[in-house]
């Protein structure tokens, strides 16, 4: 090979090399990255299951606290016919609601 040929050849072989090295760099953030999702994804899953479990625990507070409340309000709405037990389950709201 000419002088020319041979600058050339080794100017193609170095850009090659280079080339090789990023090539792997971004396979190994490929990867990193596809393990990185494959986490979060796990971790979007778990979040699901646990909005869903606080919902549905939601829905059962709702359900247990309802009937004293509507209660109270038909009491109130009637006139108060005995103050002691509409006393007696507006303490009941009360207490419920703090615990919650």
């Amino acid at each position: 090979m000419s002088a020319g040929r041979e600058d050339l050849a080794r100017a193609a072989l170095e850009r090659k090399q280079l080339i090789v090295g990023e090539v792997g760099s971004l396979e190994q953030q490929v990867s990193e990255l596809e393990s990185e999702q494959e986490k979060l994804t796990a971790a979007e899953q778990q979040l699901r299951t646990k909005i869903e479990a606080l919902r549905a625990k939601k829905e059962v507070i709702k359900a247990q606290y309802s009937p004293p409340e509507a209660h109270v309000r038909i009491s109130e709405a009637t006139g108060g016919s005995d103050e002691m037990t509409d006393l007696g389950l507006r303490c009941s709201v009360r207490r419920r609601r703090r615990r919650t």
